[in-house]
């Protein structure tokens, strides 16, 4: 079992975790977390978390995979690995992570779009729809893109890079009139040394062969699902190079390199 961390935000305030189905250990409008976007750009790529207990968590998320190998997404309860190949592999419960993110999701609201925007147009369009700057949310959308462009990273060997040097060497597919699912997370921006602020948001096509790491899009016809996750639960590996990290580190350009298409 691993040690918890549990961090329920309801508005800006501390309180106790949501409230759970009856007759269930499952908690609501709960975002799960194992491990940290920040050990993870220190190059804490092997965790001690199975696959097999993730999805215990969550039917939908994203996240990627020990020694850094693939792009995770979870979507109806299915984890997908997006190597640098591009292709969606399914992998077995035995699996492990280092980070992942995970909610059952059930939409609050939802949405169409329809335009010629580009990514940055995508999120200031989320931006207008939720409610507080200070909550998490998770998204999901599903429709038809013009143009898109996704990433992948290579697995690593030991020693370790940090991750803002691995990106150098990432694999970027490119999908025209494609068809499928973004999904991801919004956090806010006091939550950066422990996940991604703003948006992050990965995609697997229709048939659920390929996808990544969203980079950029031109153009959407969409259904937009959100839900409003005001609780987070953070759990910690108990084992591996996290507890020997040196956390105080300001990996601020590097977590900025990490989550944009660079030239």
């Amino acid at each position: 079992m691993h040690r918890f961390l549990c961090f329920a935000l309801c508005l800006v305030l501390f309180a106790a975790c949501g409230p759970k189905e009856e007759g269930s250990t499952v908690t609501k409008n709960q975002v799960y977390q194992y491990a940290t976007i920040k050990s993870l750009l220190e190059g804490a790529y092997d965790g001690d978390m199975p696959i097999g207990e993730l999805t215990q968590h969550g039917d939908f998320g994203i996240g990627t995979f020990n020694a850094l190998d693939g792009e995770m997404v979870v979507a109806d309860g299915i984890v997908y690995q997006v190597k640098t190949d591009g292709f969606a592999y399914q992998p077995g419960p035995e699996t492990k992570t280092p980070f992942a993110v995970m909610t059952h999701f059930s939409a609050d609201t939802t949405f169409t779009i329809n335009g010629n925007m580009n990514f940055e147009d995508l999120l200031s369009r989320l931006d207008r729809e939720i409610k507080s700057q200070n909550l998490f949310y998770a998204i999901r959308i599903d429709g038809e893109f013009t143009g898109l462009k996704t990433r992948s990273v290579p697995a690593q060997t030991r020693p370790y890079r940090l991750l803002g040097e691995v990106v150098a060497d990432q694999s970027v597919f490119s999908f025209d009139q494609t068809a499928g699912s973004m999904i991801g997370f919004r956090f806010p921006e006091y939550t950066k040394e422990i996940n991604v602020p703003g948006y992050h948001l990965h995609y697997l096509n229709n048939d659920r062969k390929k996808g990544g790491h969203v980079l950029a899009l031109e153009g959407i016809k969409a259904q937009v699902s959100i839900d409003y996750l005001p609780n987070l639960f953070l759990a910690l590996p108990e084992s591996g190079d996290f507890h020997d990290l040196d956390l105080n580190n300001d990996r601020t350009e590097d977590l900025d390199r990490v989550e944009k298409l660079r030239n």
